[in-house]
């Protein structure tokens, strides 16, 4: 799988999503095959499961998807050198204290929603929120991210729009001269939807 994934990619990183237990595939198991195939990020969506893969020896970056929403999670954040998702004002202020017993800079995603409109701030917010990960000695803007609403219907004028959206957000961040780090997307239906959808990302 996550040969093929890469393939489909073009070769770009691939971060593969162990959540829910690697969908009733076990967790555990899958996420040490990954890592011994070379993998070297893997999402999960809360504190608690990257907790888990961390107790088990899992070496990768672990990427909180659903970011964290309280004291323990933030925790567990900074003690397992988890990499949490800001998509809010909220979820950045726990990030921060995730920060504090991490003994150093903690890094972190932040997502932008184009168009999914379940996670992630609008481009106007994700800027502000951008400038103050920057901003804030204890924090890395590791990463920043969009998700498709619907890569996965054969018309993908909608997935190209959410792509404009997220290359415009991106030139406000290289407008203030603040880096994205890595720049993500593509999630499984869009690797399958073909080139054109594929050569529009950034």
């Amino acid at each position: 799988y996550l040969a093929r994934a890469q393939d489909l990619s073009g070769g770009r990183v691939v971060i593969p999503v162990v959540k829910a237990d690697a969908y009733g595939h076990g967790a555990l198991d899958v996420a040490r095959c990954l890592e011994e195939e070379g993998c070297r990020r893997q999402a999960v969506v809360t504190a608690d499961e990257g907790a888990a893969l961390r107790a088990a020896g899992l070496r990768a970056q672990i990427l909180v998807l659903g970011g964290l929403g309280s004291a323990r999670e933030a925790s567990l954040a900074g003690e397992q050198r988890l990499t949490p998702v800001v998509h809010n004002p909220e979820s950045l202020a726990w990030a921060k204290e995730a920060a504090l017993p991490a003994a150093g800079v903690l890094p972190v995603h932040l997502e932008v929603d184009t168009g999914m409109r379940r996670m992630g701030s609008d481009p106007e917010q994700a800027l502000a929120l951008a400038q103050d990960i920057h901003a804030h000695p204890g924090l890395e803007l590791d990463g920043t991210y969009t998700h498709f609403a619907s890569a996965d219907c054969p018309d993908l004028s909608a997935s190209l729009e959410q792509v404009r959206i997220f290359r415009c957000f991106l030139g406000s961040l290289a407008g203030q001269n603040l880096s994205p780090g890595l720049v993500h997307a593509a999630n499984s239906s869009a690797l399958l939807a073909g080139q054109d959808l594929l050569e529009a990302l950034p």
